[in-house]
């Protein structure tokens, strides 16, 4: 996956998620829309996260489907090639999150 068919990470080491607005709702679940910057190409996105205090701090869980073709990542993509019968590589991806924030 680090290769430039993918994510190329030897140029382009970082991907970035900056959340922008934070609504919250029930049950510590809270509706996100943030950029989300890989190889250097931004989009805006949605997502759902929920953040549960600890006692020494807070969890906090997501699950955000990113289309890599948005992200110029094509290799095996059925919106660019044909006839790639079982190669085929999807163009949708989980990532998932799960940050450990402990108080000091």
């Amino acid at each position: 996956m680090a290769s430039d068919d993918f994510f190329n990470s030897d140029q382009f080491p970082d991907a970035v998620f900056e959340i922008r607005h934070a609504e919250p709702g029930e049950n510590n679940f809270h509706h996100i829309t943030g950029d989300l910057t890989i190889k250097e190409i931004t989009h805006s996105l949605e997502a759902t996260l929920q953040i549960v205090k600890t006692d020494n701090g807070a969890v906090l869980d997501t699950k955000i489907v990113i289309d890599r073709t948005k992200f110029n990542i094509k290799f095996r993509s059925s919106n660019f090639f044909s006839n790639l019968g079982d190669t085929l590589i999807y163009n949708n991806f989980d990532l998932n999150v799960h940050l450990v924030a402990e108080a000091q």
